[in-house]
């Protein structure tokens, strides 16, 4: 066996980790469902939900759904014609919204979950150019002439 040097002693080498596999889409989801699914968890980083996450998940994917079919729904109702039909399914679509939203906080799905607050400070700052005071007003201060 042939000697090694101090430095390659010196080397730790790092173990390898594996990446987590995608969560599987589960199969009692429709096709629409499992298609929100596989678009979720592709725009997450790998490792992001947890396998116990899976349910909200699911949930989350069939209230998607639902509330895309209670658009499309109330897309084709005219509400000076049918009032009545028009607030109701106005209401299952929020109630829809909402549990959605419910759900892509607990699993973490926001913007607001991704960063962290001085993070989205500096970001937000930066992002945005100061406006211009004279463009709003339409003169710039101590010009006598725009009056």
């Amino acid at each position: 066996m042939p000697r090694r040097s101090a430095a390659s002693l010196s080397v730790t080498p790092a173990p390898i980790r594996a990446l987590p596999a995608p969560l599987p889409v589960p199969p009692g989801l429709s096709a629409a469902e499992g298609e929100v699914w596989r678009q979720t968890v592709a725009s997450l980083p790998p490792g992001w939900l947890a396998r116990e996450m899976g349910p909200l998940l699911e949930r989350f994917c069939c209230h998607t759904v639902r509330a895309r079919c209670i658009e499309a729904l109330l897309v084709q109702v005219d509400p000076m014609n049918d009032l009545q039909d028009y607030a109701r399914l106005s209401r299952l679509a929020g109630e829809e919204t909402a549990r959605i939203l419910a759900l892509a906080r607990a699993l973490r799905l926001t913007v607001q979950s991704r960063l962290h607050s001085s993070t989205a400070g500096n970001r937000s700052a930066g992002s945005r150019p100061q406006p211009d005071i004279s463009v709003l007003f339409g003169r710039t201060y101590g010009d006598e002439t725009n009056k």
